[in-house]
């Protein structure tokens, strides 16, 4: 939380387990010289049984916490336990009993440590894990980043080539007219619309054998020129040149799209063709 300010006796995140670990001996030598002090008190007064189970805590905390030293410091908590059963306080026919704690202390010392030594080295190979997916992630964050940079630099190419091409398309003065393979009108300039008297809207999505006989034309290949006529203006005839050519892709070598550039022959213009 914001503003949030940790205690000295606080410790981060990352450093609990470390804490915690950090007083496992102290845990140990406690409870071991309490296990010793409480088995020596009850044999004193003639009681043999309860006070052994407190030999599980150092037990099981050097297991948890010492794995590969917990059968050996079992095998010396055993061996005070027995020995002070056995030796100054006498209790001899305590023999078979003895025996068989000892043997649980054992075998509950090895079930734990093996389960510790287990845990630890799945602990490790999962650091690992997490060590190696922060690194991909953070390349491939690093590689999302380049993309969406290119992305963007591609995108704001994109616009302003669009950009351009609108520009020039509406301002040049020559008349142009683009149309698909589908011979399906696409594109046209403000300057092709005065030409023909026809609005742009009224133009795109039209044959383009509508507007233009290309038809016949187009057959004997690309590009050609050829003479149309227009609507007739204020009583005189009117004609247009047009220049009619392909737009290839030329990786694929394929037809995309088809252009026609057209400009209205002055009056005293000869037709040669």
């Amino acid at each position: 939380m914001e503003g949030h300010t940790r205690r000295p006796d606080e410790a981060p995140d990352g450093n609990r387990i470390v804490l915690v670990r950090s007083f496992a001996i102290p845990a140990i030598t406690i409870t071991t010289v309490l296990a010793i002090g409480i088995e020596i008190v009850c044999l004193s007064i003639g009681l043999t049984g309860v006070f052994q189970n407190l030999f599980y805590l150092p037990i099981l905390i050097t297991a948890g916490r010492y794995p590969g030293k917990a059968l050996a410091f079992t095998t010396g908590c055993c061996a005070v336990y027995a020995a002070l059963v056995l030796g100054p306080f006498g209790f001899r026919e305590e023999l078979t009993a003895v025996m068989v704690r000892v043997a649980f202390f054992e075998l509950i010392s090895y079930v734990v440590s093996y389960m510790s030594t287990r845990c630890g080295k799945a602990e490790v190979a999962l650091r690992a894990q997490l060590t190696n997916l922060n690194e991909i992630v953070h390349e491939q964050t690093e590689y999302i980043s380049r993309e969406l940079e290119q992305s963007h630099q591609l995108e704001m190419a994109y616009r302003n080539a669009t950009k351009y091409h609108e520009m020039v398309l509406g301002q040049t003065g020559a008349a142009i007219m683009i149309w698909n393979p589908e011979d399906y009108v696409t594109k046209v300039n403000p300057a092709l619309s005065e030409l023909l008297g026809i609005e742009s809207s009224e133009l795109i999505g039209r044959k383009i054998q509508t507007v233009l006989p290309v038809a016949e034309r187009g057959a004997t290949g690309y590009p050609f020129r050829m003479e149309t006529s227009l609507r007739v203006l204020d009583g005189r005839p009117r004609r247009a040149l047009w220049t009619v050519t392909e737009i290839t892709d030329a990786e694929r070598d394929t037809v995309v799209a088809r252009m026609a550039v057209g400009q209205e022959l002055p009056d005293q213009y000869l037709t040669l063709y």
